[in-house]
């Protein structure tokens, strides 16, 4: 009986290690929660809007525009409704090592094709469009609010 006990123990110690590795870090999710719950309540953005922004599959709905450019600014790309990412690269320092590397590289490949102080609600579409293809939709729906 011990034995199977252990043999339990070890399988589910395994498991967790071999196909549970990558949870999602506490304070990630916590942030990804307060953001979304801010943002939503500033605009009326369907959910249906969120889940297909998370997998890069982004729409022109006006709402979801609202949404990006909240997020947007409370990682601050946008200062005022001007799209200005410098201030959201230094932010990116913050987040956990794992989605810093390749989320740098998708802000600084796509800042140049959005133009630096456009207004917010012709900006934001267009620009985390391009971080999530940049990133791939795999990693960017690990820390896309939604």
């Amino acid at each position: 009986m011990i034995r199977h006990v252990i043999f339990f123990l070890v399988v589910v110690t395994l498991w967790d290690q071999v196909f549970l590795k990558e949870r999602e870090d506490p304070q990630l999710k916590q942030a990804k929660r307060m953001i979304k719950n801010v943002c939503k309540a500033k605009c009326s953005v369907k959910p249906e809007e969120l889940a297909n922004a998370a997998v890069c599959k982004f729409s022109k709905d006006q709402e979801l525009a609202k949404y990006l450019c909240c997020v947007g600014g409370l990682l601050q790309c946008y200062k005022g409704d001007e799209f200005c990412p410098d201030q959201g690269l230094e932010n990116i320092e913050k987040l956990p090592e794992a989605y810093r590397p390749s989320l740098k590289k998708a802000v600084q490949e796509c800042r140049g094709g959005v133009k630096v102080g456009k207004p917010c609600n012709e900006t934001s579409i267009p620009f985390f469009e391009c971080v999530c293809n940049s990133m791939t939709a795999e990693k960017f729906c690990k820390i896309f609010p939604s």
